[in-house]
C-alpha cells in the first residue's frame, strides 16, 4: 500500500505532470513536421531552402563550435524538422524581455557600487598575469576587485551551515537567500526556524529559489508557508508546461547575504545530503566561503537583479542595502566575487574563460575538484598542454555519482587526459560536489561553477576569484586531505569498453552540449 501510495504521489507531482505535457508537445511537433516532410511535395523544396538559411545562420553565429556542430548534424539529417527545432529551441540567448529587464536593473544598481581603480594598479605592479585575470573578470561580469575583504573557507557543508546560522542570528537589517535547491528536511526546517524568528523582529528576509532545482523537493504551498512566517519569496524562471529553450536558464547560484556586509557562497544547497544528515551517494564532500567586506557588494548586485526580474515586490531603494562604508581587513590579498550567466547579458563564457585563463597561465600546479566534467576540446587541450609543459595537474571527481549518465561521460575523458600526464582521482567515500580550482599556491576560485556546459553556457552562476588570500593555504590542505581519501585512476586500469558502449559514449559526448 505504501509503495502504491508513493508511486501515485510521484506520477501526480507537478514536475512529472509538466514534463509529460512538454513531451506530448514535442511528440506532436515531431509528428506534424515528419508528416509534412513526407506527404507534401513542396515541403522538400521549403525544407531545403530553410535548412540552407538555418545552416548559414548557425555557422555565422558567435557561439561555441561544440554547441553549433550537433545542431548542424541535426539540420542536415532532418532538414525541415531540424530547422524548425533549431528556430524554436536552439538559441542559448536569453529572451528579449528578460535581457531588457536585467540590463535595466543592472544599470541602475551598479551606480551604488564604488570602484577603487587604485587597487587594479596596485595588483598590476605586483603581478601582471593576476591583474590580467582580474581585469577580464571586471570587464565581463562588472564585478569590483577588492583587497580588503576577509574570507573564511569551509571544507565541508556542516561547517558552513553552522556558520550561516550563527551569522543569520546576528542580522540587524536584512537577510537574503538565493539557492538552486531548497528541499524538505532537517536542514530547511532548522533554517526556517531561525529566519522566522528574525522576520518576527522586523528583520527583512527575502528568498529566491530556482523552480526546476527545487520542484521535486518542496511541498505544495511552500511560498504560502513562507509568507505566513513573514518571509518574502520569489521563484526563479517558473517551470511551465510549454516546450521552450527558456527552461535551460536556471539560477544555479548559492548566495546568502546578511546586512550587506557578510556573504556566503559555494556548492552547498539547502538539502540534508549537503550536511550529511542523509546518505544518498555516500559521504557528501562540498565546500564554500564566507566573505566580509566590500566584495559582498558584488553579491548584492546579483541578488537585486534576479529578485527584481521575477518578484512583483520590486526593490527600488537600492542604496539602502549597500553599507555606507565597508570595514577593511589588512593583508587580506585580492578577491573578486563575480557573476556568470547566459548571453547576451554576459557576452562571454566567463566561468569557463576564468578557468581557462588560470590553467593556461599556470607554472607549477593546478588542482581541480568538481562533481561533473563534461567539457569541450578547448578545455581538454588546455589541461593536457599544461601537463605536457611540466605543470602538475590533478583532478578530483566523485566515485559514487549522483547522475550516472553524466558520470559515464566524465569517465570517457579519462584515457585522453591520463595519457598526457593529467592525474585523475575519485573520492572513494562518496560524492564530491565542491567547485574548487587552485593554481600555483596563490590563486583560487570557489563558487558554484561546474566543469560542464550547463554551468558554462546556460546557468546563472557565481564564484569568487582570489589571489594571495590567506585561506588559499587551507584550500590546498583540504585538497590534499581529499586526495588521501581518493583513489588514483591509472591508465592501465581505464577500460575502453566494448564497441557498443564506446559508440554510445561517443554519441553522448557529441550531443552533451544540447542536454
Amino acid at each position: 500500500m505504501k509503495i502504491l501510495k508513493n508511486f501515485i504521489k510521484a506520477i501526480t507531482s507537478r514536475f512529472v505532470i509538466i514534463s509529460f505535457l512538454i513531451l506530448i508537445q514535442f511528440a506532436i511537433f515531431i509528428v506534424i513536421l515528419l508528416y509534412f516532410d513526407i506527404y507534401f511535395t513542396y515541403a522538400h523544396v521549403v525544407a531545403s531552402i530553410l535548412s540552407y538559411l538555418v545552416l548559414l545562420y548557425i555557422l555565422n553565429k558567435d557561439e561555441l563550435s561544440t554547441y553549433k556542430i550537433p545542431w548542424i548534424i541535426i539540420v542536415l539529417l532532418f532538414p525541415f524538422a531540424g530547422s524548425i527545432a533549431y528556430i524554436l529551441f536552439g538559441s542559448i540567448v536569453l529572451p528579449k524581455k528578460i535581457r531588457r529587464l536585467l540590463q535595466s536593473e543592472h544599470d541602475k544598481i551598479i551606480d551604488c557600487v564604488e570602484k577603487d581603480l587604485d587597487i587594479y594598479t596596485k595588483l598590476k605592479d605586483e603581478n601582471n598575469l593576476a591583474y590580467g585575470q582580474a581585469a577580464y573578470i571586471s570587464k565581463t561580469s562588472k564585478g569590483i576587485l577588492d583587497n580588503g575583504s576577509d574570507i573564511t573557507y569551509y571544507s565541508i557543508g556542516e561547517q558552513m551551515f553552522d556558520a550561516m546560522l550563527e551569522e543569520i542570528k546576528k542580522a540587524e537589517k536584512y537577510i537574503w537567500l538565493e539557492f538552486f535547491i531548497f528541499s524538505e528536511g532537517e536542514m530547511l526546517e532548522t533554517l526556517l526556524e531561525v529566519l522566522k524568528d528574525k522576520a518576527s523582529k522586523d528583520i527583512e528576509v527575502r528568498l529566491i529559489y530556482d523552480d526546476v532545482g527545487s520542484i521535486k523537493h518542496l511541498k505544495t504551498g511552500f511560498k504560502k508557508r513562507l509568507k505566513q512566517m513573514g518571509i518574502k519569496c520569489t521563484c526563479f524562471n517558473p517551470f511551465r508546461p510549454i516546450a521552450s529553450n527558456v527552461h535551460n536558464n536556471r539560477d544555479h547560484r548559492k548566495i546568502l547575504i546578511i546586512d550587506g556586509i557578510i556573504g556566503f557562497t559555494g556548492g552547498i544547497n539547502i538539502a540534508d545530503e549537503y550536511i550529511n544528515k542523509i546518505d544518498r551517494f555516500g559521504h557528501w564532500k562540498d565546500s564554500g566561503i564566507r566573505i566580509k567586506g566590500a566584495n559582498v557588494s558584488n553579491m548584492i548586485v546579483m541578488f537585486l537583479r534576479n529578485w527584481n526580474l521575477y518578484s512583483r515586490d520590486k526593490i527600488r531603494d537600492y542604496k539602502n542595502y549597500f553599507p555606507l562604508e565597508y570595514k577593511r581587513y589588512e593583508d587580506s590579498g585580492y578577491s573578486l566575487m563575480f557573476a556568470d550567466g547566459p548571453k547576451p547579458i554576459y557576452n562571454e563564457q566567463i566561468g569557463e574563460n576564468v578557468y581557462l585563463n588560470i590553467i593556461n597561465q599556470a607554472k607549477k600546479n593546478i588542482c581541480i575538484m568538481t562533481p561533473y566534467f563534461i567539457v569541450d576540446h578547448t578545455m581538454i587541450n588546455a589541461l593536457t598542454n599544461a601537463s605536457l609543459r611540466g605543470v602538475d595537474v590533478s583532478i578530483i571527481l566523485p566515485h559514487i555519482p549522483d547522475k550516472k549518465i553524466v558520470f559515464m561521460i566524465s569517465k570517457s575523458y579519462y584515457f585522453q587526459l591520463l595519457k598526457k600526464g593529467v592525474k585523475i582521482y575519485e573520492y572513494t567515500p562518496g560524492f564530491v560536489h565542491s567547485k574548487l580550482v587552485l593554481c600555483d599556491d596563490e590563486i583560487a576560485v570557489n563558487g558554484t561553477i561546474n566543469f560542464d556546459y550547463r554551468s558554462f553556457v546556460h546557468h546563472f552562476e557565481c564564484a569568487c576569484w582570489m589571489y594571495k588570500v590567506k585561506v588559499i593555504e587551507e584550500m590546498y590542505k583540504d585538497f590534499q586531505e581529499t586526495l588521501e581519501k581518493s583513489e588514483e585512476i591509472k591508465i592501465e586500469n581505464v577500460k575502453k569498453g566494448n564497441i557498443i558502449k564506446r559508440i554510445f559514449l561517443a554519441f553522448l559526448r557529441f550531443f552533451s552540449p544540447l542536454l
